[in-house]
């Protein structure tokens, strides 16, 4: 298999991958890209979970979650150096 760098999904792939994460659920990547030939697994995975999912809802944070970030210490936004 080879994946294809820069290429857009087509609406054919997206109609695959959704079929393919309903019978592998959304774990399984290397098996889901199986069925998308020229896909690889971390691909099929951004594409679910950048575009398709619809677990996930854009919309702007709320205000309790705005305060948890806010009152999280410090330390946990820093990188170990």
């Amino acid at each position: 298999m080879i994946a294809e760098v820069g290429k857009s999904w087509t609406k054919e792939e997206d109609e695959a991958l959704t079929k393919a994460v309903r019978v592998h659920g959304c774990k399984a990547w290397s098996a889901i890209s199986c069925a998308l030939p020229r896909r690889t697994g971390k691909q099929c995975r951004e594409r679910w979970f950048g575009h398709l999912s619809t677990a996930i809802v854009p919309s702007e944070w709320s205000a309790a979650e705005d305060a948890t970030l806010l009152g999280a210490p410090h330390h946990m936004f820093m990188r170990a150096r």
